[in-house]
């Protein structure tokens, strides 16, 4: 797979072509199967801020120690990603695989919710009504 074909980096290209997307937070490094573009994003996450310049943070010393050096297949990667021209870039890709990892992850959340309820020593009704809305929304 060529990597403007990859949607997790499509992902990244989405992000730093916009570094205040607002789902940013949602996903972590260890959401991406590939372990190199987890790595670029574990740098991403770090260095996120206000008026973020990805230029700046990304390719500072300690970023590029933290991918694995100039010669890793991260920094590989980012330079790859970083030198696409937009229009290869499918953003499709990268919304429904954010939507996908999005939708793990509300799933997971609702699941942990209605364990917490099960565990509960003493149910109310309320706390089946819950449960059973929680079930629902799954």
């Amino acid at each position: 797979m060529f990597i403007w074909e990859n949607p997790e980096a499509q992902l990244i290209r989405a992000v730093l072509l916009n570094p205040d997307a607002p789902f940013i937070w949602d996903i972590k490094p260890d959401h991406f199967q590939d372990p190199h573009l987890g790595s670029i994003w574990g740098q991403i996450l770090v260095n996120q801020k206000p008026n973020w310049n990805y230029w700046d943070s990304l390719f500072t010393e300690e970023a590029i120690t933290n991918l694995g050096g100039r010669d890793s297949r991260a920094f590989e990667d980012l330079t790859q990603i970083l030198r696409l021209e937009t229009p290869f870039v499918q953003y499709k890709g990268a919304a429904d695989y954010y939507a996908s990892l999005v939708r793990a992850n509300s799933k997971t959340i609702l699941e942990l919710k209605i364990k917490s309820l099960l565990d509960k020593p003493n149910k109310t009704s309320k706390d089946y009504a819950d449960i059973k809305s929680l079930l629902v929304e799954i």
